[in-house]
């Protein structure tokens, strides 16, 4: 078969690939779009590490492998870093079945005895109409009955020996009954300010050991046609008192397109950590202008009903509408700490990833290996210093104590400062260090020569600094300024060891104006 007919109607619009297009030509737009979708994953990523907070990363693309390598010093939350990096930030915002839809309840004890018959080896003869899943589902599910290899479905293992129901025995019977409810804690409606039922947006409670059981029942061809075509089932946080149900899930039955895409989703949001109204730590968003004219016609439309906040198939929220939101402003709160609050609005605000982003092999390293390069960089350092150091007092005598003193108070602010930032010192930031030095020591050898200037015209010691200081202060600012500029230009555009070797000379730069 021809590649072309397949990807024509997923190549864009207007369509990048023609209907009558070669395999060739398919081929070699499929590998144009891996790698502008490697390139992109390259740059977010690259984004995220630096919002992190991370002091110059070294990350390398490797495009023929497809791989992407990044080495991060200084850190201890190994989980935190993993799920920073491979979240792909796909935030979107659906509509959600309640129990008030007639149709998911009767789909729900449509499906519950669907499965039960399965595992009792009963025949399903498929009557519904709802949605098939299949050209021919009823023949799938009598074959997946009579058939069991232990490949096709992991419920091989739970319905065992599938035997007619008629010659199963009775305890098997009672085993496999209610299937699907035995999993779920159902939500209960509860009474409104107004008297009336209100449906929780959440369908019930699973723990999260058995999600991978209703997963398998919810795949069965004999399961899916149960349920409307644009119905999904997610899963999310459990937003429970108890610490002994941590592990306890919240299923939801979401409402998508019929596409199966989203209404709106996360593309042109601004987002920071925040407060909600009861005080909780909470996502705040902004939407752009195509965000807001959305988010004001979904809201509008489901005044009284909830909206769940998806992030990568997972929801996060899904608060009631009050009323219509015009504003594009928009909250994900729950269970955070300010940590996880702080990093799920820097991966949102860095973009959403073209493609997922796996973790195929990972090393935490102390610091005996790199012992022989911090041991290198930290000489370096050292013998620069002690070099400037000495010829200070050799080239100014007093003049050169006085220098040499603002010099270790220059050092000792800015090493004081990275510290408190969280600034891990490498290669790049130790370079910076020595940049800003050699500055330090520039503006006292221009400010001494000034000084001796006016020596030589015969004037007094105190008069000598007023007016050496006084016409050293123009080329001083002068030279600071214009590396300044410099080094902001490089903290702007600049991302991994560039970003740290900037931030240590911005540092430098402004603390040698003052010591």
């Amino acid at each position: 078969a021809k590649l072309a007919p397949y990807f024509a109607a997923r190549s864009g619009t207007p369509p990048k690939v023609k209907i009558d297009d070669s395999d060739d030509k398919v081929a070699s737009y499929l590998k144009d779009q891996a790698n502008i979708a490697f390139n992109t994953t390259y740059r977010i990523l690259r984004t995220r590490i630096d919002r992190f907070g991370v002091a110059s990363p070294n990350i390398n693309p490797d495009p023929v492998k497809g791989y992407i390598n990044i080495e991060l010093a200084g850190v201890n939350d190994k989980e935190r870093v993993r799920a920073f990096l491979q979240s792909t930030a796909n935030l979107q915002f659906f509509e959600v079945y309640t129990f008030e839809s007639k149709e998911l309840q009767n789909g729900i004890l449509a499906a519950d005895k669907a499965v039960e018959d399965y595992l009792n080896g009963v025949k399903v003869t498929d009557t519904s109409k709802a949605a098939p899943a299949t050209a021919d589902t009823a023949k799938t599910a009598t074959t997946a009955a009579k058939t069991d290899t232990g490949k096709t479905s992991t419920l091989s293992a739970i319905a065992g020996n599938t035997k007619p129901a008629a010659k199963a025995d009775s305890a098997k019977l009672n085993a496999n009954k209610n299937p699907i409810g035995r999993l779920i804690q159902f939500s209960q409606p509860y009474a409104g300010q107004d008297g009336k039922a209100v449906y929780p947006a959440s369908i019930g409670y699973i723990p999260s050991k058995d999600t991978g059981t209703l997963n398998d029942y919810l795949r069965l061809d004999v399961v899916k046609n149960k349920f409307p075509s644009n119905l999904v089932f997610m899963y999310g946080k459990a937003e429970l008192d108890d610490p002994k149900l941590k592990d306890i899930l919240t299923l939801y039955a979401i409402k998508t397109l019929d596409n199966g895409q989203a209404e709106l989703g996360g593309e042109g949001i601004s987002a920071s950590q925040d407060y909600d109204e009861r005080g909780r730590i909470a996502i705040k968003m902004n939407m752009d202008k195509a965000g807001t004219a959305g988010w004001a016609r979904m809201t509008t439309r489901n005044v009284g009903k909830p909206i769940a906040v998806v992030l990568d198939n997972f929801v996060y929220s899904a608060p009631n509408v009050n009323e219509p939101i015009t504003t594009g402003n928009s909250q994900i709160s729950g269970s955070y700490t300010i940590k996880e609050a702080q990093d799920l609005a820097e991966i949102l605000e860095s973009g959403k990833l073209p493609a997922p982003a796996k973790i195929i092999q990972e090393q935490q390293v102390g610091p005996t290996l790199g012992k022989e390069s911090i041991k290198g960089g930290a000489m370096s350092f050292l013998v620069s210093f002690i070099v400037i150091f000495a010829l200070m007092l050799l080239y100014f005598n007093t003049g050169g104590w006085v220098a040499n003193i603002a010099l270790i108070l220059n050092l000792l602010f800015t090493i004081g400062i990275l510290s408190a930032l969280g600034f891990t010192l490498t290669a790049p930031g130790i370079a910076g260090l020595v940049l800003t030095i050699g500055l330090a020591v520039d503006t006292n050898v221009i400010i001494f020569e000034r000084i001796k200037e006016e020596l030589t015209k015969g004037k007094s010691y105190q008069n000598a600094v007023n007016d050496g200081y006084r016409r050293s202060l123009s080329p001083v600012l002068d030279a600071h300024v214009t590396t300044l500029l410099t080094a902001i230009i490089l903290a702007y555009f600049g991302l991994g060891p560039v970003l740290g070797f900037a931030t240590t000379q911005i540092i430098g730069i402004l603390l040698s104006l003052f010591c």
